[in-house]
Formats: C-alpha cells, structure tokens, sequence
C-alpha cells in the first residue's frame, strides 16, 4: 500500500469519524527547511563547490555569466550576492580550485596559470603565482596555509620538476635537484609534513624509470634535499602513493622492493635523513610474501601494516614499534581453507582516538553437494573485528557477522546450506565518530553491489544497526556520509530506485516517478539510530531531478548540497538546516 503524505481534512475524518476500516501504522519523512543559496541562468550550473574550514563562505565554479565558461565565485554561507573571485576571463574557463586549510584563500588554475585570492574577494586582490604549465588537480597547499608545492613542466624541453611558493605571492623555489634526462617528479603524490617544513615526493631524479624518495625543506633550497631510501637492486622501486609522513613530522614510512627485486617490504626512516638511518620493520617474508599497506599511529609511535608475511597469500595485519623492534600480530589464526585458497585481512582502519584497529577479514565457506559447482560452492564470508592497536590478537573482539538474516546459515564454519545470493558481501568502507567510540561503516549487506549505512560500538557491547531508511527492494546505496564534528548525526547520501520507491515506499518517492529512474537524495540521522529517525535534508525535486553532492558544515549547522532541484539539469546550490532533532510522524492510513 503507497503511503500518502499527510493532510488536514484526512486528520478530520479520523478524529470526527469511526468506520470500521482497516488502519496501518507507517512513516514518512519530515523535510528540512532548505533554500536556494546560488541560482544559476537556464544555460548554467554550478560545477564544484566547498564550504571554508571556518563555516563562514562557500567557494564555487560555475558557469554563471557566460554558457560554458567555468569562473569562481564565493558567497557567504548565510546568503547573499555571489563575489567573483577570477581576474581574468579565459574561453577554457577555471580549470579548479583549493581552499587553504585555514579558509582564507582560493588557488585556482585558468589557462594553465595559478592564482591566489581571498575568498572574500575581491578578484582585483588575486596574486599570479605560475605562468603555464599547471594542472590545479595536482598542487598542495601546506597545513599552516603558507605555501602552495605545485609539479610544472615549464615547456617541452624540460622535466616536471617542483617548486614552493608563499600562498599570497612572492619568489618561488625549485625543491628537486637536476634531473637525468628524461626525469620526472611524480606529480599524482606530493606529502607536505604535517608541521609544513618539508615535502616528500617520490622521482626519478637520480636514474631515469627508476623511482626514488626524496625529502627536501619546503622553503627550499634544492641543495637541502636529501633521498630517503638506499641505493635499490636492479628493477627496484619506492611504491606508487605508499609513502607517509608520521604526525609528528619526524619519520617516513614507505615501502619499496629495496633489498630484493618485486619483494615489497617496510621501512622508517628519519625525514632529514640520511638514507643510512633506514631500518626494515617487517619480519622476514616467505616466498611470494609481500607488504601491502599500511598506517601510522596517531601518536607516530607505531605502525600497523598487512602483509602475507607468515603465510603466501594469506593477509594479515601487524603492529611494530616506529623506530622497529618486536612486532605483534593483531588478528586471529588464519588457514589455508583448500588449495590455495584461504583466510585474508582485507581493508582496515585506525580509530581516531589511536586505540584501536578496525578490521574486515573474510574465511572461505565451502558448500558441498553442488554439482553445478563440480560437487563444492566456495565463497568468502567477511566479518568486522576490532583489536586495540598494540595487540594482543586475543583482546580482538568480532562486531560483525552475518546471521541467519543474512542467508548465510547460522554462521558455523561449513554449514550444509547457504543462500547463493547472499555470498559475497564485503564491507565497503570503514569510519567512526570522532570520539573513535563508534564504527560507522558501509557494508553490501543486505544487497549485494550496493553499499548501506550501519553503526556498531567498538567495544562489540551491541550489536550492528543499520542507519539508512529505505525499502531494500529499491537497491539503495549510500554514496557518500560524514559523521557532524559533535558526533550527534551522520549525513548521507543515499541513491535509489524511484519507479521502484513509488510503489513500495512513499518516503522515497518525490516528484520523480519516471520509471528507471535512479535518484539520489540526502539525509541525516541520529548517529545512534534508528534508520527511522532520518531526516530528508534537500527539498522536493523535480521529476527527473536528483542532489549531486554535498559538503557539511564545519559547524554542524547546515550542509549545502548540488542539485537540479527546481529546474531539471540545471544545477544549483541549496542550504538546509541540520536538525535539532531528527522525527518520523506516525501516519493513519485508509485501506
């Protein structure tokens, strides 16, 4: 039966009225107060947005004067008349924009120049940091929001090379030293330290095609710089974007097949270096064993990484002191199931108090007696696990497993009858509330290929819930969530099956009943629950309309989201409101 929204004259008849008619309780969403922050002219959109760090402007390119010409744009977050920011205006447009990490200022990219302002304005104020050469996608701006580290090849003839510049202006630096011919930094990774004194990029700087880690101060000179890893075997390289810097700014971890060719292992080293100073924190490796990833501890005092280290092809997750020393293994026992086939640690995450590790792992269910699968199904079963961040494995508590519900059995190892559907169902991603209290995690249960929202206590002290408020039968997905800076709600997204939502579920069903359509809408929640309680943030859209992305306010206030909202591919900024509190109404329905 759809749900209708509710109206006077029906409170009326249920309240001057007794029939014997059949009544059903049932829920619909209760709409934020939104408004239109930024209208856009019917040729328009409105192409990227940010809110500042300090919740005061929204910062955006758009297509608001002239058709298909991009420009930046800031606006006061409570409303107001749009302030162009460019000082120039170019055919291609504003290629980009990044704020700084203090809110003040926009560097942006037109014609392949940069540029800095103020995101008050105004666009006279803007300062030239580059002539040519620049790509916005791929500059840094230091955490003290002093300095842009941008990559350039200056022409044809020249390498990409790096240079530091004040944000406001004034005499750039060159970072890396000469380049052999046909060097090159790598320009997708650049790491500024976390106290903004050096930058840590990645090159083949030394040995053309043969890629190194280097540290440099980031006011320069060149001569400063210093490579961090030794001197590599034949065919060696630090790994693509698997280098960081610790939070205290005083080491590098990186991993590089540095003592053997295709052996990829960890090492720390100080980030002034010298090279020698390295040490290998892993454990010796077997056969084909290899370091995958890893993560630094909040307090920088260790590092937690997975490899296949005890087992080929069986990932697991360690825990070693910074400086190395004896490592801890943080998971349970894992097997070999048949063949090669076996238990894994798959994604993992760091709590952000720095206690615990949070963990999905997977063990391989074995269903005999299908002959269509040679006499054995076999699939991964994955779970959620959380262990403090030093070990011991024994303290690893399970806060995740599927159930009955979830068509897998009753969970034992080897159960004589599964649901096929239901196999293979990963967790998606993993987060917590800023306490580090609470897992906020996305998982393809109950729909496999589409992620939903749940919460679990890391302490496993209840079980999960789930956070999103739909009918599954409309295959929702949670496209992005945030957790607001109190730790009160969890704002997210959510796409869906309109054509589908119109028949099940009117709390889904907006203006858009066009069959096959997918829309996406946006929601809050109390981050403890229950998915009932959520909120629709965006207003009603037009048919075919749909909210595009979002970005939360710093001051867990309001959130501004893109949608074509009023007018279909027409997209336009709107601000809503948070909820103070988050309520369903109890409808009573006719039959």
């Amino acid at each position: 039966m759809p749900h209708h929204k509710l109206k006077p004259q029906w409170m009326t008849r249920v309240i001057l009225i007794t029939l014997p008619v059949l009544l059903l309780i049932s829920f619909t969403f209760v709409y934020a107060n939104s408004i239109k922050l930024v209208s856009m002219p019917d040729f328009g959109d409105v192409i990227n947005f940010e809110i500042t760090s300090d919740g005061h402007f929204v910062v955006f390119t758009a297509d608001l004067d002239i058709d298909d010409v991009a420009e930046l744009y800031s606006i006061p977050v409570s409303g107001g008349t749009p302030t162009k920011l460019n000082n120039i205006t170019s055919e291609n447009g504003v290629s980009g924009f990044m704020l700084s990490p203090d809110g003040t200022r926009a560097v942006y990219g037109i014609d392949n120049d940069l540029y800095s302002v103020p995101v008050e304005g105004p666009k006279t104020d803007s300062e030239k940091l580059h002539d040519g050469g620049i790509n916005i996608g791929y500059i840094t701006i230091s955490p003290d929001s002093s300095r842009v580290v941008y990559p350039v090849i200056e022409n044809m003839f020249s390498a990409r090379e790096l240079y530091s510049i004040p944000i406001q202006g004034g005499d750039r630096v060159k970072l890396n030293e000469e380049m052999v011919e046909l060097g090159s930094v790598d320009y997708y990774y650049i790491v500024i330290s976390p106290d903004s004194k050096h930058v840590v990029y990645r090159a083949d700087q030394d040995t053309f095609a043969v890629d190194e880690l280097y540290s440099v101060p980031i006011d320069g000179p060149d001569t400063a710089g210093v490579k961090l890893n030794v001197p590599l075997p034949v065919g060696g390289d630090v790994d693509f974007k698997n280098f960081a810097v610790s939070h205290d700014s005083s080491r590098v971890v990186y991993v590089a097949d540095q003592d053997i060719d295709e052996v990829d292992e960890i090492y720390s080293v100080p980030i002034t270096g010298p090279a020698a100073s390295g040490i290998k924190l892993n454990d010796p490796l077997p056969t084909g064993g290899d370091v995958e990833n890893f993560k630094i501890n909040l307090d920088s005092s260790s590092v937690i990484y997975r490899a296949d280290q005890d087992q080929d092809n069986i990932m697991e997750l360690y825990t070693v002191p910074m400086k190395g020393g004896d490592l801890v293994k943080l998971n349970h026992d894992m097997e070999i199931e048949r063949g090669s086939v076996g238990d894994d640690v798959h994604i993992f995450e760091l709590s952000p108090d720095g206690n615990n590790v949070v963990f999905e792992a997977s063990w391989v269910n074995h269903i005999d007696n299908y002959p269509e699968y040679l006499n054995t199904f076999s699939f991964n079963i994955y779970e959620l696990y959380s262990v403090p961040v030093n070990g011991p494995a024994s303290e690893e508590i399970k806060l995740w497993e599927p159930t009955e519900k979830g068509g897998y059995g009753n969970g034992d190892r080897y159960v004589p009858e599964v649901v096929l559907s239901a196999a293979n169902r990963p967790i998606c991603d993993i987060n917590f509330n800023h306490q580090g209290s609470t897992v906020v995690y996305r998982s393809e249960y109950p729909n496999a290929g589409y992620c939903g929202l749940w919460r679990v206590p890391i302490d496993g002290s209840m079980q999960a819930e789930k956070l999103y408020f739909a009918d599954d039968s409309t295959l929702p997905e949670i496209e992005t969530y945030q957790v607001t800076k109190d730790d009160s709600k969890v704002v997210y997204s959510m796409a869906y099956d309109s054509n589908q939502a119109a028949s099940a579920d009117q709390s889904l069903n907006t203006t858009s009943k066009q069959a096959g359509i997918r829309l996406t809408e946006l929601f809050s929640v109390p981050i403890g629950g229950p998915a009932e309680d959520s909120q629709k943030l965006n207003g009603s859209l037009v048919p075919g309309g749909s909210v595009e992305n979002w970005d939360l306010s710093p001051h867990n206030q309001e959130v501004v989201y893109k949608a074509d909202q009023d007018t279909l591919e027409v997209h336009e900024l709107y601000l809503a409101d948070l909820p103070e509190h988050n309520l369903y109404l109890p409808l009573l329905l006719r039959d």
